[in-house]
């Protein structure tokens, strides 16, 4: 009756609860793998019957590949997990009741000693990749921080073994109140939800994946990917739902995103006594140092303020054989993760869940081993500054050295390129004045020089009739000006013509001499008549010359 409901052995669901709203009606529906007939949370009120579903490798591919997709772009990416997650370390869970289950793990005989499965270690990777941000940990075993999960980013809302102040919560109990403050900000600041072998029954933390899968359908938050063999109420409202073993499907999350993966615990501090720059109350403090003495025999009490047992007091009694310590109390003994230590040391821890009955403190000296580190690594880093200053100025006035060469090579190839038109040009103005010399020779008038020309007017005739004397001399004269670079070209020649007249004085007496002069230029020439003529002739005026150009 079973298999004739759901045709070919699959589910005959909608496509959106069978893949997500990110998936494909194309998809084929996944396959049953093993079934029940009891419901899966029963005494949480979820009737849904625990069978188990299984995707085609082509459409686990798929699904795989838009999950990979959706925590890259994700900025808030939260892991919710619940038993299923652990099953495979052989801790057991809640959810699986069908009796030919596809998860076959022996049952440990001491959930404490429990290590972590390869999907801890994925989510470990995720975080030191910067993938994964939050984490809230419905379980109590601890396995994500024995993979390298850091405790500050880790809410284990429903109690933990490892945390001496974080009792296990009954089903009716009440959550730690910090704890679920805490996660009540991370509700308001998740966008991405990875959901984890949890049937999701309703219990107070499954807001963590029904927010962002509420806000995803106002286009508000990326959604929530749900990873898990049996239905739960949210398949039809995620991103994405993958039916799948957990552990397989983070082996192919791993190769979409191209992660490495350490499966080895990792090694933490040694030794029982440390100290922290915490005060007595567990917090820390810069400014003063507390001595945690957890050799076997001292007395430790819990100094959450809140916890369910603050200010139990109870006695070391040893380590377990992965290092953590063991705290006897008056009803049962409990464990201190030793990862607890390694972020009280690093800084991430911001406060204890212990400290000693009578912790001793000591203020912080003026001159502590930490300020003295501190110096030291601060005198480093300016070195390296320095030097790195250094050589960037070194390599600026390489660089414009070498920048002058190559413009001087530059310029003196030009100039070599240059050197035959400029022969070239002076050959052809010697040229242009030797010949101009010839003609300007060749006019002056015949066995006369230029220092012949007489002012002296005394044995000169006049005509009668004009007063005027009758002899006029003209002299051609050569003369080489040097060039004014701002001014037009200038023929190299400029010939000057004088010519003087005798005038008597109508009273009589001595005559005096009148003088004009002219140029012989070319036509282009006429602007050098300004700054040349001026300064031929003393008895020159500008207001005296005459003619154009």
């Amino acid at each position: 009756i079973f298999f004739r409901s759901m045709p070919n052995n699959r589910m005959d669901k909608s496509w959106q609860s069978m893949h997500g709203a990110l998936g494909s009606a194309e998809w084929p529906g996944p396959k049953v793998v093993a079934t029940s007939s009891v419901a899966n949370r029963a005494d949480q009120g979820n009737t849904i019957k625990a069978d188990e579903y299984m995707d085609d490798p082509s459409t686990l591919d798929h699904k795989i590949g838009l999950m990979a997709d959706l925590v890259k772009q994700s900025r808030c990416c939260v892991a919710y997990t619940g038993a299923g997650l652990s099953k495979a370390s052989g801790i057991p869970d809640y959810g699986t009741k069908a009796e030919n289950s596809v998860v076959k793990v022996a049952k440990i005989g001491n959930s404490l000693d429990a290590k972590p499965t390869y999907a801890h270690y994925v989510l470990a990777a995720m975080e030191k990749a910067g993938l994964l941000h939050h984490y809230v940990q419905q379980n109590h075993d601890g396995l994500p921080q024995k993979a390298g999960f850091p405790q500050h980013k880790i809410n284990e809302i429903h109690g933990a073994w490892f945390d001496p102040s974080n009792p296990v919560v009954k089903f009716s109990g009440s959550l730690r109140g910090d704890l679920f403050d805490w996660m009540e900000d991370m509700e308001t600041r998740v966008d991405l939800c990875i959901c984890l072998g949890t049937s999701l029954s309703g219990m107070n933390a499954d807001r963590m994946a029904e927010t962002p899968a509420k806000r995803m359908g106002r286009g508000k938050a990326l959604g929530t990917v749900i990873i898990n063999l049996q239905r739960t109420r949210l398949d039809k409202d995620c991103a994405v739902r993958i039916w799948a073993k957990i552990d397989d499907a983070m082996k192919l999350l791993v190769q979409k995103l191209e992660l490495q993966v350490p499966t080895a615990m990792p090694k933490y501090v040694p030794g029982d006594i440390f100290h922290l720059p915490f005060n007595a109350h567990g917090k820390r403090d810069p400014k003063q140092q507390m001595e945690l003495n957890l050799s076997q025999g001292q007395k430790v009490k819990v100094i959450v303020a809140g916890a369910s047992n603050e200010g139990k007091v109870g006695t070391v009694c040893g380590r377990d054989h992965f290092g953590n310590w063991k705290i006897a109390f008056k009803v049962r003994t409990r464990r201190f993760g030793r990862w607890w230590i390694d972020g009280a040391l690093n800084g991430t821890v911001d406060s204890l869940p212990i400290v000693n009955e009578r912790p001793k403190i000591q203020a912080q000296k003026q001159e502590t081993e930490l300020d003295d580190r501190q110096k030291k690594e601060t005198l480093a880093k300016e070195e390296l500054e320095k030097e790195k200053l250094e050589k960037e100025k070194l390599l600026k006035e390489k660089l414009e050295k070498e920048r002058l060469e190559k413009e001087k090579q530059i310029e003196i190839l030009r100039l070599q390129k240059e050197a035959p038109l400029r022969e070239a040009e002076e050959r052809q103005r010697k040229e242009v004045l030797d010949r101009d010399r010839q003609e300007f020779s060749r006019d002056a008038p015949p066995g006369r020089s230029d220092e012949e020309v007489s002012t002296d007017s005394d044995d000169e005739e006049f005509d009668d009739d004009t007063g005027y004397a009758t002899e006029s001399e003209s002299v051609a004269t050569s003369l080489s000006l040097e060039r004014d670079p701002s001014l037009p070209p200038l023929p190299q020649t400029i010939g000057i013509v004088q010519s003087h007249r005798s005038v008597k004085k109508s009273s009589g007496g001595k005559a005096r001499n009148i003088h004009k002069w002219g140029l012989s230029v070319a036509p282009q020439a006429a602007a050098y008549v300004d700054a040349v003529v001026y300064g031929l002739h003393p008895t020159f005026r500008q207001r005296e010359r005459r003619g154009a150009g």
